[in-house]
């Protein structure tokens, strides 16, 4: 928009159709502009010195808006990978750290999130940090290059834990992900690939079938 010098990732839109977006932290649009949300006014988790490298978002059924963050270019420097926030109430809220996905041996980025309309599923795929600049970096900003791939990871919401979908495998890049329901937690995911297309038949609660 014109007259706004503003970061943008992605978008998402709450039940009241406020377009939500990532990229610095977190924002909102009201209509007439961008409210802004970090540590400061809700529960955003702190990114200081610097705002937080957020680099994808999806809105849940209850309306929770998932978003996942760029770690950093060296491991240490931002440790939170994926956080949500109530967007009926923006003081609520939870985040996980990049320990809490697995272990990793390179600086990581949330890519791709993606909350599944039919169910309370959250998944999020880490691949190695891309683009240039870091987290806060003048000029920073996401860009595909040399994409590698990465590793796919589901939230289980009893436990509150997260679980890798296939441990150890190495996904070709994720771009989308899509879900098509048939009633009750009977659907199937339809993943969008550097490579192709795939996709996997979802019938019970923290178990995937392939």
């Amino acid at each position: 928009m014109a007259g706004y010098n503003i970061i943008m990732n992605q978008i998402d839109l709450d039940h009241e159709f406020y377009v939500w977006g990532s990229g610095q932290d977190l924002r909102r649009f009201n209509g007439s502009g961008w409210d802004y949300y970090n540590y400061q006014n809700s529960a955003v988790p702190s990114g200081a010195p610097y705002f937080l490298d957020t680099r994808c978002i999806s809105m849940s059924p209850d309306d929770k808006v998932w978003v996942g963050c760029a770690q950093g270019p060296t491991a240490g420097l931002n440790e939170n990978a994926v956080f949500y926030i109530d967007t009926d109430d923006v003081s609520v809220g939870k985040k996980w750290t990049f320990s809490n996905l697995g272990t990793f041996n390179v600086p990581q980025e949330i890519s791709h999130i993606y909350a599944c309309p039919f169910g309370d599923d959250i998944l999020a795929f880490s691949t190695p940090l891309n683009g240039f600049g870091g987290t806060g970096a003048s000029g920073s900003y996401t860009e595909f290059k040399g994409v590698t791939g990465g590793r796919l990871f589901y939230y289980i919401i009893e436990t509150d834990q997260w679980k890798e979908t296939v441990p150890g495998y190495n996904w070709s890049h994720i771009y989308d992900i899509k879900a098509k329901g048939y009633g009750g937690k009977d659907y199937i995911y339809y993943i969008g690939t550097t490579e192709d297309y795939l996709l996997f038949h979802r019938v019970h609660l923290n178990t995937l079938n392939f």
